[in-house]
């Protein structure tokens, strides 16, 4: 099954901090060619700041994790792109998914994901 994380999700993977780490922190370490999961530059360059800023993790052990995921082969990437972008827009609007805009994780690839892991502030998994 192929994944699609959203900043939030991947965010609670990797800190502690997080009260949501919990039901998280073996997202990532249960990666397998059964289960993947894909992230987009939007997704990455958000969890950088968020955990640097939000979350005063050091700068150059952020760039060292997410570089891990950049490199783990159960973690697909996905570029943004003008036509995925549009295609993006075109499901959300046929499917009435996220909160009225596509998610960055859904933006990246739509078409290849089985699931998608998407959370507003009233709903969580």
């Amino acid at each position: 099954m192929l994944t699609g994380l959203d900043t939030n999700i991947l965010c609670y993977a990797l800190d502690p901090a997080y009260p949501e780490h919990k039901k998280l922190k073996n997202l990532l370490t249960n990666l397998s060619q059964e289960n993947v999961v894909a992230i987009n530059p939007t997704v990455l360059h958000e969890t950088y700041h968020t955990l640097v800023f939000s979350q005063k993790w050091v700068p150059s052990e952020a760039r060292k994790r997410l570089k891990m995921l950049l490199t783990h082969p159960y973690v697909e990437f996905f570029s943004q792109t003008k036509k995925t972008s549009t295609v993006a827009l075109n499901l959300a609007v046929q499917y009435k998914l996220g909160g009225g805009t596509p998610s960055s994780s859904q933006t990246s690839c739509p078409t290849r994901f089985q699931s998608s892991i998407l959370t507003t502030k009233n709903s969580w998994p």
